[in-house]
This record gives C-alpha cells, sequence and structure tokens, in this order.
C-alpha cells in the first residue's frame, strides 16, 4: 500500500483514495470514470472559452472525488448488509440504505419466487406506498418494466418503456427504475426505487450506483437464504432428524459422513457403525454418482441442489426411487460440508408412472378412435380393433364380434366373429355365429344365470363387461381354447343398442386388472361408433341399391353384380347365365285395374319368382314390369331349367292375383330369354343383348315362355 502511495505522488496525483474492490469492481470503476471525464459538459466546463490547466485539474479532481465517494459509500452501504445473516433484515437495511445512502425517496422491495413466478413484498417505504399488493404474478407483467428486468435481468427506467395503462403506473410515478436483484445468475428480487417527492433527476450516477449496490444485495440475500437453513447446526439438525419423511444425512467439506438418521439406515440397509467416519462415495455411491454430478456441484461450487431423483434397483421388486437434495452449509462464515436430504418417493413415482402410462393409453386409444372413424369399410374396422387390442394384449386371443343386421332390438338376437388374432387354425372361431337367448321379460334373470351362456353373450345379454378372472370357476365360461384361464368380454354400444363385442382370452389367471377393462372399455366405445357409422352407410348403399316397391336390386346393383361375375368367371373360366324375363300384358292390367293392383301384382310376381330360384341367385329389377335374375355357375341346360320353373310359379301365383283370368291369357304370366357367358356367348357385351332378344322372341312366339339354347327353339338370337 505505501509503495503505491509512493508512486501516485511520485506520478504527480492530486487525489488518493483507498476502496476494498474486487477486479472486475476495479474495471468497471475506471471505464465509468473515463466515460466521464471524457466529457467537458460532465466537468462543468464550458465549451466557448479553453479553460486553463489548474481549472481542469481541479474539475477534474472533484468529478473524480465525487465518484469515487458515491462508490465508497455504496460500498459502505453493502458492508452493512454484510453485518447481518438475516434475510428479512437484509431487506430492511436495503431500505434505509436506498433511501438515505441512495438518495431515493422511495423503496419498495421483493423476494422472486421462481416457482410461481410471482414478486413478494419484503419492504415498502415512503409516500403512498400503502396499497402495494402483497404479491404479483408476473405473467401479467411481462411486457412492463417489473416484468423484462426479471425476464432478462437487466436495470430497467420506466420511462424508456410505454406503459400501457395508467392504473399500471406505480403509485402515482411513472419515472421509476426497476433493477433485478441477480446472485450465481439466478433472480433473487427486485429495486423499485424513485424521486417521487424530491423531484430531482436520476443521473446516469444513480444508475450505477443502485446497479453496484444490487449486484453486493443480491449476494448477501443468496447468502443470507441459503444460511438461514443451516444457521444453527444443533437446531437445525434437531428439526431435520424429527422429520419422519426424509432420510438426513451430513458430511464434512471433504465428503466424510458426519451423521446419519434411523430413516437413511432403514431405506439403505446398512448399520451406523458401517457410515459415520466413511467416506460417502464409498459407502454409499448412488448419492454422489448422479448423472449430473449434483454432489460435486454442491460441494465444488457450495451451491445447493435441489430435489434430484436417484434409482436404486432392488432384487425382486420395484425401484427404491429417492428425491435427494444436496444443501451446503457454513460455520463462521466458511463452507463447511453438505445436508443430504433424501425422500423415499417410489410410491408418488409409481402413481405418476401409471398416470403416465394411462394418459399414453388414452391417447393411443383415442388416435385408434379417429383412425376407425376415418373408414366405411366394416371389415377393415373389425380388423383394425384387433390389431389395437393386440397393441395392449399382445400374447392373448382377440375376436371381434358384429350383431345381426336388425335394429329393431336392443339386444341382437345373434352376433357374428368377424375379425380374429392369436388363435390357431384349428381354434379360430372366424365366422362363428352365437345367438343370444333372451327371456320374455328382459332383466328379469339373474346375470349369472341368464339363459345366455358363455361371457361373450352374458356381456351382451347384460350390456355390460364380463371379466372373468378364474374361468374354470365361473360358470358363464365356455371352453372354445385350451388352456384359457381368464377372459374378458366387452359389448360395443351405441345408444344403448349392441352392435357387437371384444373379447379377449389369456392363459394367466386374472389377468386383465380394473384399468385393463376400463382401456378395453374405452376401445369399445370408439369401435361402436365406428361399426354404427359403417353399418349405416352400409344401408344408405344397400337402399341406393335396391328398388323401394318390391325391395330387390336395382339396375345399378344388377351393374355392379353383373361384372363381379364377369370377373369370376374369366379367373374360373365357369359359365354363368342370365335370365330376363317380362310380365306378359302388364299394360293392360294396370290400365285396366289401376296402379295399385298394378304394384300388388309386381310383388305377387317377385315372390312367386323369388319361390323358384336358389339361395345364389341374384332376382333384380330391372325396370317397370321386366327383371333378369343372375344365375352364377350355372350352364345352358340347368340355366333353362330354372327359367321353366320360375315361368310356372308365375302361372301358379296367378290364382292369388285379382282380376288375372281377365287378362288377355286368361292368366298372370311371363316371357323369359336365357344367354349363357362363355357357351353360349362369349363377348360379355353381348350377354345382356341376347337375353333380351330371346325374351322378345318369346312373347312373338304366342307368350308365357322360355327361350333358350338349351331348349333347341332360339341357339341363335334375333
Amino acid at each position: 500500500d505505501a509503495f503505491l502511495h509512493k508512486r501516485a505522488e511520485w506520478a504527480g496525483a492530486d487525489l488518493v483514495k483507498e476502496l476494498p474492490l474486487r477486479p472486475e469492481e476495479f474495471v468497471e470503476l475506471c471505464r465509468t470514470l473515463t466515460e466521464g471525464v471524457s466529457s467537458s459538459a460532465a466537468l462543468g466546463l464550458s465549451r466557448s472559452s479553453p479553460p486553463d490547466r489548474e481549472t481542469v485539474l481541479e474539475k477534474l479532481c472533484g468529478y473524480l472525488e465525487n465518484r469515487v465517494n458515491r462508490l465508497e459509500a455504496t460500498w459502505n452501504l453493502t458492508e452493512e448488509l454484510g453485518r447481518t445473516m438475516s434475510v428479512r433484515e437484509i431487506f430492511r437495511r436495503m431500505a434505509s440504505g436506498i433511501l438515505t445512502g441512495l438518495t431515493f425517496d422511495r423503496v419498495w422491495l421483493s423476494r422472486y419466487l421462481e416457482e410461481t413466478d410471482e414478486l413478494v413484498t419484503e419492504v415498502a417505504r415512503g409516500r403512498n406506498l400503502t396499497d402495494i399488493p402483497d404479491s404479483i404474478h408476473l405473467r401479467d407483467f411481462a411486457d412492463l418494466p417489473v416484468g423484462v428486468a426479471i425476464r432478462e435481468l437487466v436495470q430497467i427506467r420506466s420511462k424508456d418503456i410505454d406503459l400501457l395503462d395508467e392504473r399500471l403506473w406505480w403509485a402515482g410515478s411513472d419515472n421509476y427504475i426497476d433493477t433485478p436483484l441477480v446472485a450465481a445468475g439466478r433472480p433473487i428480487g427486485l429495486i423499485r426505487c424513485d424521486r417521487y417527492i424530491t423531484g430531482r433527476k436520476i443521473e446516469k450516477t444513480d444508475l450505477e450506483a443502485l446497479r453496484h449496490y444490487a449486484v453486493h444485495a443480491a449476494e448477501s440475500i443468496l447468502n443470507a437464504m441459503i444460511l438461514e437453513d443451516v444457521t444453527d447446526e444443533r437446531e437445525q439438525m434437531s428439526a431435520i432428524m424429527n422429520s419422519l419423511d426424509s432420510g438426513i444425512l451430513v458430511v464434512d467439506n471433504s465428503g466424510i459422513l458426519l451423521q446419519v438418521t434411523q430413516r437413511v439406515i432403514k431405506m439403505f440397509g446398512i448399520s451406523i457403525e458401517n457410515l459415520k467416519g466413511k467416506q460417502i462415495r464409498d459407502v454409499l455411491p448412488v448419492l454422489t454418482t448422479s448423472n449430473d454430478n449434483a454432489f460435486l456441484k454442491a460441494l465444488q461450487e457450495e451451491e445447493p441442489v435441489l430435489n434430484r431423483q436417484v434409482h436404486i434397483g432392488r432384487a425382486g421388486a420395484d425401484d427404491l426411487v429417492l428425491n435427494v437434495s444436496y444443501l451446503p452449509f457454513q460455520r463462521a462464515g466458511h463452507f463447511a460440508g453438505i445436508v443430504i436430504m433424501s425422500n423415499d418417493v417410489t410410491e408418488s413415482f409409481a402413481l405418476r408412472e401409471n398416470l403416465r402410462k394411462k394418459n399414453e393409453e388414452l391417447e393411443t386409444i383415442s388416435v385408434i378412435g379417429r383412425e376407425l372413424n376415418s373408414t366405411q369399410d366394416l371389415d377393415k374396422i373389425c380388423k383394425e380393433v384387433v390389431k389395437a387390442l393386440r397393441r395392449f394384449f399382445p400374447s392373448e386371443a382377440v375376436a371381434v364380434f358384429l350383431a345381426d343386421g336388425s335394429r329393431e332390438n336392443l339386444i341382437p338376437d345373434s352376433v357374428k366373429v368377424a375379425a380374429t388374432a392369436g388363435y390357431d387354425r384349428e381354434t379360430d372361431p372366424d365366422g362363428v355365429v352365437i345367438k343370444i337367448h333372451k327371456p320374455a321379460v328382459i332383466g328379469a334373470v339373474n346375470p349369472q344365470s341368464n339363459p345366455s351362456r358363455g361371457t361373450v353373450a352374458s356381456s351382451i345379454y347384460t350390456r355390460k363387461p364380463i371379466n372373468i378372472k378364474q374361468a374354470r370357476e365361473d360358470i358363464r365360461y365356455i371352453e372354445n381354447l385350451t388352456g384359457i384361464r381368464s377372459e374378458l368380454a366387452v359389448p360395443m354400444i351405441v345408444q344403448d343398442r349392441v352392435v357387437g363385442a371384444v373379447d379377449i382370452q389369456s392363459s394367466v389367471p386374472g389377468r386383465f386388472s380394473s384399468e385393463s377393462e376400463k382401456t378395453i372399455v374405452a376401445l369399445a366405445n370408439h369401435a361402436a361408433t365406428a361399426v354404427e357409422n359403417a353399418m349405416l352407410h352400409s344401408r344408405i348403399l344397400s337402399l341406393a341399391r335396391k328398388d323401394k316397391l318390391t325391395g330387390l336390386g336395382n339396375l345399378r346393383f344388377f351393374e355392379e353384380k353383373l361384372e363381379e361375375e364377369f370377373v369370376r368367371t374369366d379367373r374360373s373360366n365357369f359359365p354363368f347365365s342370365l335370365i330376363m324375363m317380362d310380365i306378359d300384358d302388364f299394360k293392360n292390367y294396370n290400365d285396366s285395374w289401376g296402379h295399385p293392383m298394378g304394384n300388388t301384382l309386381l310383388k305377387t310376381v317377385v315372390k312367386a319368382m323369388s319361390s323358384a330360384i336358389r339361395e345364389v341367385d341374384v332376382l333384380i329389377r330391372y325396370g317397370g314390369e321386366e327383371f333378369v335374375c343372375i344365375l352364377p355357375f350355372t350352364g345352358e341346360q340347368e340355366a333353362a331349367e330354372i327359367a321353366e320353373r320360375i315361368r310356372k310359379k308365375v302361372v301358379e301365383s296367378s290364382y292369388v292375383i285379382p282380376h288375372s283370368e281377365q287378362q288377355p291369357l286368361g292368366k298372370v304370366s311371363i316371357s323369359l330369354g336365357v344367354s349363357t357367358y362363355l357357351t353360349d356367348v362369349g363377348d360379355r357385351n353381348l350377354l345382356l343383348k341376347y337375353a333380351d332378344q330371346r325374351m322378345y322372341m318369346a312373347k312373338r312366339a304366342g307368350k308365357d315362355k322360355v327361350m333358350a339354347p338349351a331348349l333347341g327353339n332360339c341357339r341363335f338370337a334375333g
């Protein structure tokens, strides 16, 4: 120090000041002084007349002395803060220092709570500050000085930012300073102050002094906050030891275990003799070797590390999950060691994991639901449902059932297996139909003894999930697969009406938990909606392909079926036939007895035709009184026989048709023309034409006749 004084005197220094500054503070001071003295205005010199050397030196010394004195005063204020380790007292002293030492009129000091993102008032002094709120949430002030200061950790003057509304002014002032309290790179709180009463201008030096003061104050607050946790070692340790939920370990600054609680001994199963006095890295390495090196950070940087999760494997059980915090403590003002607090959060972790998995399941089901409802293809929907069930139960046998086509009953008369997975070829029930036997009064029978035995039938009958934990002990279970121990059947319900069911069988007893059941119910609900939509779509398409009067397929339906037969015949090389039919003298009947009677005749004739054909044959109303019948896998001879059978059935039906005896032939009759693809007609474009021409040949030949190549009466059309 003496040497520095001598050097200053030799250099002709006019003023020597001693300040206990850190290097970064000294650099900042030099930068500030250099910026200040470079301006003649800052020294109070006139630009019109050049000053002499003596005046410049006098002004310069005065300016430097003022700045240094200001810095020295600020330093003295920060030293005052270091004389207490109470956070509340530090805030109180800060308020006094800002009002007296830094000469502001009003001050509001708040502490920042990161977990709630709010500023909590600690001290408010000055006129008109009685209505300062106890706390403010920063999300409501993100674009205002207070929000910017905390978010960006910079000093903000209110006049440099647009205030949105007068009500946001601070207690009548629109010219204030917000200075963040920052320590170790994180916000501690906020200083807000102004000169509301005196109105004296806030200079740059005021801002610098306030910022300098805030840096030291924030460090003092942070140290006090840490020390308050472990201020009195005996009291603090006593309180910690009495904690029922935390296991406590105390290690010194070299990592030696000084003290442990019974909770720790129970957690890790290690006796106290094997812990105390040992290096923690050796006896409990799991607490010192986490991925983020939390223990080393607390030990080397003397910073608290909170809420680190540690997993410890246990044989035959789930991992032990601990929530661990590392809290450095001091003794006599120096770092002395770390308090390690560990809480067993295994159960809560498991709950969170279950919740996470449940959320994933729900999201998966939601995605599956959207996929199911994106198609109108019933077969595809059933296969997608099976695929979804296998995602949750990959080792189980699953099946999807669809209700019969009736929409009149809430409970269907039967269901059919529409898709399966997990069965072998011999046991696969695909296509199996299950009858649902219902009593005369629905609900009159106890579900345990309801007449519909079988898990699926029971679930449909009761319209509730059936979860069989022990298949061999439940009378509702009917064995259809070897080795099954549990089964879950869930009905698919839309507006109280069963449209199908899903079934899962497992070789594991009690395989399906209540949570699993809820998951499958949710999936079944999505599937039910998709199935209902697809069925409605199918019915709409069916109506578009049907003749309203007779219920037969219409021309559009005929064209689709005819194309299917052409494709099948080209693939199998087996012929099929067409019969074209027209009711004889139908116009005469219609004109004589009216359209209602004509409609009755049409329905009666259709019934007679239908009774004469096979189940595989397709009867279609071609238009008016014309009909066509597709005969799959049928050659010329068989087609002629079927046509003759149809003709006879129609003639027989004329006896129940009113006024049929007054027709020109004395009865109701039809004329028929037959053509066969491949053997009779090789060109698909001529098949219908030949059948039509032969039908008219029958009419010209006297009506009530069949014209077919096999009968030898029409080898060639025309």
